[in-house]
C-alpha cells in the first residue's frame, strides 16, 4: 500500500491526475487494502480452526 500511496502523491505533484482523481483513486486503495486484509484474517481463522483439531 505505501508504494501505491506514494505513486498517486507523486501523479498529483507532476498534475498527471486532478485533486478529484487522486481522491476517487485513494479512496479505491483504501477499500482494496481492506478486502485484502479482511480475506487474510478469514484466512487466519481458518488455519487456526484446522490445526485444533
Amino acid at each position: 500500500m505505501p508504494i501505491a500511496f506514494a505513486i498517486l502523491c507523486s501523479a498529483l505533484a507532476a498534475k498527471q491526475m486532478t485533486k478529484e482523481e487522486f481522491d476517487m483513486a485513494y479512496t479505491q486503495l483504501r477499500e482494496m487494502n481492506r478486502e485484502n486484509n479482511s480475506r487474510s484474517s478469514v484466512k487466519q481463522i481458518i488455519n487456526q480452526e484446522t490445526e485444533e483439531e
